[in-house]
């Protein structure tokens, strides 16, 4: 039983990585979480926690959740103004939904290439499959990462500098 107390279960998964539990079943589904160390018990995957702790929780991006903010403000706005049929201050408010989506989804990619680039410096040489693992991102999003570091003429760690 005191291995049991060593073992997380999605609950402090979830808690750790600062999700849901549901979001931290989802990653898990997906395959982008580690493989549970302890998979005897059919639907209770539970991991070591040293799996986790070697790589931190994501940090919380303060800009992007003021922006997150300032698009639902702008939604409701833009829900109100229709109501009321004033079509110049929804097309104001929609403008504003568009352009904080826009921020959001910058913000969003730039989080993932300094995870992709501070993974690549501690363990260089890792395809992106094995990279999405360990960040718990979805390979494609790993994939045009490395695209976009590699456009701006960023080094990257274990890449062949004649390439």
């Amino acid at each position: 039983m005191a291995d049991d107390q060593q073992l997380w279960g999605c609950t402090e998964v979830a808690a750790h990585l600062g999700t849901s539990i549901g979001a931290a079943r989802s990653r898990k589904s997906r395959g982008s979480l580690p493989a549970p160390d302890d998979a005897s018990v059919p639907d209770r995957p539970r991991w070591k926690p040293a799996t986790f702790r070697r790589t931190s929780p994501p940090e919380r991006d303060e800009q992007a959740v003021a922006v997150a903010f300032a698009v639902t403000t702008a939604s409701a706005v833009t829900a109100i103004a229709a109501a009321q049929d004033n079509y110049g201050v929804c097309a104001v408010a929609l403008a504003a939904c568009a352009l904080g989506a826009v921020l959001i989804s910058r913000s969003q990619d730039a989080a993932t290439e300094r995870a992709v680039l501070h993974e690549l410096r501690t363990s260089p040489d890792q395809p992106a499959e094995i990279l999405a693992r360990e960040l718990g991102l979805r390979p494609a999003a790993v994939r045009l990462s490395l695209h976009r570091l590699t456009k701006t003429g960023i080094p990257l760690p274990g890449a062949d500098p004649a390439d």
